[in-house]
């Protein structure tokens, strides 16, 4: 019943039962006692202050219950319209998916130079209807001014949008043609022969024995000092593969 800000006053409660004779306390403990010591718990001021809560907060709670019944067809209006615009967003999404996949097959199809000059040719044709459309007003054949400057404004918008277009594309290609391009490296060839010949050591050129008394002659060598006209296997020949 009490909540853990609130404690039982015992003074209070067991003051007026301190003032009770034996003959009054034994009443309470009898069978019919029950229903005296009921009333004794609610005559007191703590009981009375708890129950005066309860009421304000069932009141409190019905209110606010109330309150929240009356809002309900606006809470379920607005939730069926939040549906609505739910189920919208996916299908645009949807679209939004399909028109992406057909830009990029398009974009796949068409070059960057041929749709520059696709850009560049609808850029001609709307600077000539707006030349001819001022010829006209010139020539007279327009009914009034206002429907001059209604179409001619037109046809000026349709044109500026076009040549910026036109521009956006140049700067496009401009870029992707000044990006350097991946290159595979070439296969590293042969080493050039040197520059200097070094000539093959023989007896009229070199002879260490002249040098070193110790090394003996060339002729006493188990190797020729000759060049030959052998060719010195640097690459081993293998059968073709079948």
């Amino acid at each position: 019943m009490y909540g853990p800000h609130r404690q039982p006053d015992y003074p209070a409660a067991t003051a007026q039962l301190g003032s009770l004779s034996s003959e009054e306390l034994e009443v309470y403990l009898n069978e019919e006692g029950d229903e005296k010591l009921d009333e004794f718990v609610k005559s007191l001021n703590q009981v009375k202050e708890l129950y005066r809560e309860k009421e304000m907060l069932l009141a409190s709670n019905k209110s606010l219950a109330e309150y929240n019944l009356s809002q309900k067809p606006i809470l379920e209006s607005e939730y069926e319209a939040l549906v609505t615009k739910r189920n919208e967003a996916v299908e645009l999404a949807k679209n939004v998916k399909v028109v992406r996949s057909e830009l990029d097959e398009t974009s796949k199809k068409v070059q960057p130079d041929v749709l520059l000059s696709l850009l560049e040719a609808a850029y001609a044709e709307a600077e000539e209807f707006s030349e001819k459309l001022s010829d006209g007003f010139l020539d007279g054949s327009e009914e009034s001014l206002d429907d001059f400057l209604e179409k001619f404004q037109e046809a000026r918008n349709l044109s500026h949008s076009r040549r910026v277009k036109v521009d956006k594309m140049k700067e496009i290609i401009a870029k992707e043609s000044s990006m350097p391009s991946s290159r595979i490296p070439e296969p590293v060839g042969a080493l050039p022969p040197p520059s200097i010949q070094i000539p093959y050591p023989h007896y009229s050129n070199w002879n260490a024995s002249s040098c070193n008394p110790s090394v003996p002659p060339l002729s006493a060598l188990p190797y020729p000092t000759q060049p030959t006209s052998m060719i010195y296997p640097f690459m081993p020949a293998y059968p073709p593969i079948p």
